[in-house]
């Protein structure tokens, strides 16, 4: 086994704040664009069966963000036709899975005969060879969709996702507040740490990088989009808000779960807890967007996408993490 040297987490990191000319995070420009792909609010729903369903679709788009279906959990067609057909709604994601039997062909087909453009191949492991292979025939099949594809968690696995037609990959492996990949097979790298190598040799014409796994906060979008992601996929910071789907177990109490939970593959690595209900979605939106646009001004820039530019970072101990949170005694 060889050593691929360390890797460091969310909580390993401050960005440190330097002079600024910034008057007020109202004037910073988060809009973040990846060819044809444009977000006012460069955030994106996670595709699970607790956090996106019709209502965040629209909540998400509202804000200038994006949200993808979960292809289990919910009804992903019938939600498909109230979107496109009650409101000729087109600015989400479908999500279809790895296969490239006659179905999933055919799946595409219908996806392409709609003119809906936004595809995500929805894969917990990017770099497996049938991921892949699903991508390079969704833009075969249909050149002008915008495919998200992924997760990935190194370089070798996004450049060959990427050169197989990826528009935007998702980084990061592991660090998903209900999944449990890394207690269960012993891989994954902090999703930090897979946007800072990606990043670093990332090119010009290579697919956009979505930092997903372990956001919780805007502090933690801040240090991803810093460290040279696009865009950034949320999951468990909207769970229990008012435009996640209501899903409850056999006590009656609201659930927030990982979709390789034991509910929909017997290869579970994804758990289930039972959460409180957390308030407007528009709320926990709004956090991020203002936390996100004070960052810049701390760090001295007007647009999000200069930050990864300017950003310098210090490495905390322990005591520092501490530090961070409120400590009133």
């Amino acid at each position: 086994m060889r050593y691929a040297g360390q890797a460091l987490c969310f909580d390993d990191i401050l960005l440190r704040p330097g002079l600024s000319n910034v008057e007020s995070r109202t004037q910073v420009d988060l809009s973040m664009q990846h060819g044809k792909f444009n977000l006012a609010f460069p955030f994106i729903s996670a595709p699970m069966d607790t956090v996106t369903g019709f209502d965040m679709v629209l909540a998400m788009s509202e804000h200038g963000g994006i949200a993808v279906l979960p292809r289990f959990g919910i009804d992903q067609k019938q939600v498909f036709t109230q979107l496109r057909t009650g409101l000729h709604f087109t600015n989400f994601f479908y999500s279809v899975g790895s296969g490239a039997g006659i179905d999933d062909l055919t799946e595409i087909e219908y996806l392409k005969s709609q003119g809906h453009i936004y595809i995500c191949v929805d894969v917990a492991h990017g770099g497996n060879h049938k991921t892949m292979r699903k991508v390079s025939i969704v833009k075969d099949l249909f050149p002008e969709a915008v495919v998200m594809s992924g997760n990935v968690a190194t370089l070798e696995e996004y450049k060959t996702l990427s050169n197989a037609g990826a528009d935007l990959i998702r980084v990061g492996i592991g660090g998903g507040s209900a999944c449990t990949t890394r207690i269960q097979t012993g891989h994954g790298v902090p999703t930090l740490q897979s946007v800072i190598d990606i990043a670093q040799l990332r090119q010009a014409g290579d697919a956009a990088i979505i930092a997903d796994g372990g956001i919780r906060n805007a502090g933690d979008a801040a240090k991803a989009f810093a460290a040279g992601a696009h865009y950034c996929m949320i999951g468990g910071a909207l769970a229990g808000t008012s435009d996640a789907p209501k899903i409850v177990n056999n006590k009656g109490q609201q659930i927030f779960r990982g979709m390789a939970s034991s509910n929909f593959t017997t290869n579970v690595e994804g758990v289930e807890h039972v959460i409180d209900a957390k308030g407007e979605t528009k709320a926990a939106l709004h956090s991020f967007k203002t936390g996100v646009a004070s960052a810049c001004s701390y760090s001295g820039v007007e647009k999000l996408s200069e930050l990864s530019e300017n950003a310098e970072y210090v490495v905390v101990t322990p005591q520092g993490v501490a530090e961070n949170h409120a400590h009133h005694r």
